[in-house]
C-alpha cells in the first residue's frame, strides 16, 4: 500500500493471490476508515448466492447428501463454475476467501 499526502494511492497485490492492483481515490477524494475496512472485507471474503438452475456446480457426485443442509460450500473455477465442497447446515462466518456460498431455500 502507498500513501501519498496521506492518502491510500495504490493496493499492491493481496497475499492470497487475488491479483488486486487499484488506483484508488486519484480524483482527491477520500475514504473513511469504516470504507477501507469495508473495500478490504470485500477483498478477503467469498459471497453468498441464492441457488438457481443455470449455476454450473461441479464434484457435487463426489459429496455425501445435504440432509438437513441449507447451504453449499464452493471454490470458484475457471469462468461461472463452481466446485462443491461440503454442505453446511448454519452460514459460516466469514465465507472463506474465494468461496461462494450457495443459499438453499427451505421447503
Amino acid at each position: 500500500m502507498q500513501l501519498a499526502n496521506g492518502r491510500i494511492v495504490e493496493i499492491h497485490p493481496h497475499p492470497m493471490g487475488s491479483g488486486v492492483k487499484e488506483v484508488l481515490m486519484a480524483d482527491g477524494g477520500e475514504m473513511s476508515s469504516a470504507e477501507w475496512d469495508e473495500y478490504c472485507t470485500k477483498l478477503t471474503q467469498g459471497e453468498e448466492i441464492a441457488n438457481t438452475p443455470d449455476l454450473d456446480v461441479r464434484n457435487m457426485e463426489h459429496l455425501p447428501p445435504g440432509v438437513g443442509a441449507s447451504y453449499l460450500l464452493c471454490l470458484k473455477g475457471k469462468g461461472n463454475t463452481l466446485i462443491a465442497k461440503q454442505w453446511k447446515r448454519k452460514r459460516p462466518e466469514p465465507i472463506p476467501y474465494r468461496h461462494v456460498l450457495i443459499r438453499f431455500e427451505k421447503r
